[in-house]
């Protein structure tokens, strides 16, 4: 088995495929990448057993290597080809048990497993599957403006996710991670959907790697869900647990009370993070004549913080305190002017701050906020 492909291309590739696979395991063929030669290109499948990414580059091999494959330990095999210099295509050549990676005066060889042993996804569609088209960008959107809410608690598997449902015609992403919520929802045209929750480092990895544009296929199923885009395909199976119902700690009115621009709020907040001491910082906010007052919620005898961020309409009349780093990643996901409103405007939930874009996106955080 011999091949050729552009060096740029295959270290991207196997950069995103080191991220899902293990360092360690007591099964080695999850600890490598799958490379299979096709007419098409060069296969790239790495898995956690949980997720499988599959990713396609162009390659130049001869034709007694065609349909013929190789496992080789992927964080060994990233970071040799990552740190090559030189020009030229990466070369790699199999025999046996040992394949060897090389580029001009530098090379390398790794012991190698037969491409059966490693574990490809074996999903079996239940009759509930559906497939949704979608634009790309409309899909990463989805997910941005929700990942920064989902848990990544391993003991909390109800909630460890983006949890996505079809609601009255929209396709609603949802996420929670214990003090904070993020809903998003896109106008879809599917009848019915199953309802799943896609693990948080399946969706992280989604936002990472797909293509920024072009057309993006979803393919929703009780027991797993896959994403394709371009020569990126990812696969997972679904978490466990029945995700909680977030309707209850949404506010039914949601008037906006000020309006914001997002960018000049996240970099008030990142001067005041800075100037903490904390590790979990936190920000009094208050509204007065036209602007939004934060200020920071840690007392240090050395050093006080104070911003004011112009605002449009009247804001909340109470002043709460927020954990800074919740309140900046909701202001990353907003795209257009963030609306602002406590709960205390809405005569429900006093200790809630609601965030709303002002956009058509639907987009809408809930932070939880002390007095």
């Amino acid at each position: 088995m011999k091949l050729s492909v552009d060096p740029a291309a295959f270290a991207a590739a196997l950069g995103a495929a080191a991220r899902l696979s293990l360092k360690v395991s007591p099964v080695p063929p999850i600890t490598c990448v799958r490379l299979d030669v096709n007419p098409g290109g060069l296969d790239i499948t790495a898995t956690d057993y949980d997720a499988w990414l599959e990713q396609t580059i162009p390659v130049t091999a001869p034709a007694e290597s065609m349909g013929r494959g190789i496992c080789v330990p992927a964080h060994a095999l990233q970071r040799f080809v990552g740190g090559l210099t030189g020009a030229g295509e990466v070369r790699l050549e199999v025999q046996g048990t040992r394949a060897k990676v090389s580029q001009g005066n530098s090379s390398a060889t790794f012991a190698a497993l037969p491409a059966d042993d490693f574990p490809l996804f074996q999903g079996r569609e239940t009759g509930a599957t559906a497939k949704l088209a979608l634009p790309v960008a409309v899909l990463l959107d989805l997910f941005k403006r929700t990942v920064p809410a989902a848990s990544d608690d391993e003991f909390r598997q109800d909630i460890a996710g983006v949890h996505l449902r079809l609601t009255d015609g929209a396709l609603v992403a949802s996420t929670f991670d214990g003090k904070m919520m993020c809903r998003q929802g896109i106008k879809v045209t599917a009848a019915a959907l199953p309802t799943v929750t896609v693990p948080t480092k399946t969706a992280q990895m989604l936002v990472q790697l797909l293509p920024k544009s072009g057309e993006a296929l979803a393919v929703l199923d009780p027991a797993w869900i896959g994403f394709h885009a371009g020569p990126v395909t990812l696969t997972s199976r679904v978490q466990g647990g029945a995700f909680p119902n977030l309707d209850i700690v949404i506010p039914k009115d949601l008037a906006t009370h000020a309006e914001i621009d997002p960018t000049g709020l996240r970099l008030a907040l990142w001067r005041l993070i800075g100037l903490s001491t904390q590790p979990k910082p936190r920000v009094d906010i208050a509204f007065a004549d036209g602007e939004m007052v934060l200020t920071s919620g840690d007392k240090s005898p050395l050093h006080e913080g104070r911003e004011a961020v112009p605002t449009t309409g009247r804001g909340p009349a109470c002043k709460r305190r927020v954990d800074a780093r919740l309140l900046l990643n909701a202001a990353r996901c907003a795209g257009g002017r963030l609306g602002l409103a406590t709960a205390d405007d809405l005569s429900q939930m006093s200790d809630r701050l609601v965030l709303t874009d002002s956009g058509d996106s639907g987009w809408l955080s809930v932070l939880a906020t002390a007095a």
